[in-house]
């Protein structure tokens, strides 16, 4: 079981993923690796495409693991963000097909439970 898995769209955005990890290997799976963070923390990174259904049927197949991420780039979109800053998102929104909010979901951006090997 990994610590984490990230979903990433693009090839892109999962080669940027990568490049932070170490001892980058292919997974099992088409379009997966597999490395490690500088605590030795364990990453899956699973390019995965675009689209709500895509996204639901990768995270579906996902292992479990301590944490789920999804990686992208959205360029800083409203002040006062700059390019390159990361955000935790406090909860995740469905929406239906309508594209009205079905369900509020919590998202924990703690991190992985206590005792796990965390970054500094």
């Amino acid at each position: 079981m990994p610590d984490l898995v990230a979903f990433a769209a693009l090839d892109w955005e999962a080669r940027a993923m990568c490049d932070a990890l170490g001892g980058v290997e292919p997974a099992r799976a088409a379009l997966a690796w597999q490395g490690h963070l500088g605590d030795a923390t364990t990453c899956l990174v699973l390019q995965i495409g675009i689209g709500p259904a895509r996204a639901a049927a990768a995270a579906a197949a996902a292992p479990a693991a301590q944490a789920l991420v999804s990686v992208g780039c959205a360029g800083a979109l409203v002040a006062p963000l700059a390019a390159g800053d990361a955000l935790a998102a406090g909860e995740v929104l469905a929406v239906d097909a309508a594209g009205a909010v079905a369900a509020r979901l919590p998202a924990d951006a703690a991190g992985p439970s206590p005792g796990r090997r965390r970054a500094a």
